[in-house]
């Protein structure tokens, strides 16, 4: 399985931070990475190029991030013939375990994985059930292919599978079934350098448009905190089209302990 470019050059970090502030790709993104420390941040960020995918906010509940109209209610997001690939949960947490992903299938693969499943089969098993038995045929067009992307972090004590830290890019061809697949992942914290991140887009397929999943998570400075690098992200995308971004920070646990004494 590939790395992350753990220490990439300047030249690097610029020319990646050009390529998403020139982006004209509607769609979203996640990036996940490094603040200062022990803290590790996960992001999220929507784009659009038309009133109804500019018309969303992305707001914070107990099971994470979701998005919402900005002007609609309720029961009319649910009428809106593109509401699943519109109004969706791009971030899903349970205790210290937290997922992020570009589509209806985020809480499932956060159950997936909290069923001990690890990322790369959650993803799998939540891209089937997201996509082949109820996939939207509301999308403009015929699309060809499904993109899943995802992106986890897991720091719970008691976390199986181990890998704490991962990026995943599933691809599938509607037409053949074929599956192009590919992971990112890193086994330790120390190994990720501070105030740096991964970004990975998807983007919707209306326009044949799609980001080459080959050439991996592109490497993007980060801030000290969630705050910074939601504002630094912010700015460095595409003013035209950005919508919303919304960023959390995962302290990573120290040891715990437990201890028993004869007089309690």
């Amino acid at each position: 399985m590939p790395g992350l470019e753990l220490d990439p050059s300047s030249e690097t970090l610029e020319a990646n931070a050009r390529d998403l502030s020139e982006s004209q790709n509607p769609g979203n993104l996640l990036a996940i990475g490094r603040g200062i420390g022990n803290k590790l941040i996960l992001l999220c960020a929507i784009t659009g190029t038309d009133e109804l995918s500019q018309d969303r906010d992305l707001v914070e509940d107990r099971d994470g991030v979701r998005i919402v109209s900005h002007t609609k209610s309720a029961e009319e997001m649910k009428a809106e013939p593109l509401a699943r690939t519109l109004y969706f949960r791009p971030i899903a947490k349970y205790d210290d375990l937290h997922v992020a992903s570009n589509g209806v299938q985020t809480t499932r693969i956060r159950d997936y994985m909290l069923a001990s499943d690890p990322l790369e089969s959650a993803v799998r098993l939540a891209a089937i059930d997201a996509h082949d038995k109820d996939l939207p045929t509301a999308i403009t067009g015929k699309p060809d292919f499904i993109h899943t992307i995802a992106a986890a972090i897991n720091v719970r004590q008691d976390r199986k599978p181990s890998t704490p830290f991962g990026v995943i890019s599933n691809i599938k061809e509607l037409e053949s079934g074929k599956t192009s697949y590919s992971k990112w992942d890193e086994h330790d914290f120390d190994n990720l350098g501070e105030e740096l991140g991964y970004y990975i887009p998807t983007y919707n397929n209306w326009e044949g448009q799609l980001q080459p999943h080959e050439s991996g998570p592109a490497a993007i400075r980060f801030g000290s905190t969630s705050t910074e690098t939601a504002e630094s992200v912010w700015d460095l995308m595409n003013k035209d089209t950005r919508v919303a971004v919304a960023a959390t920070e995962i302290t990573i646990p120290g040891p715990s302990y437990h201890i028993l004494n004869r007089r309690g």
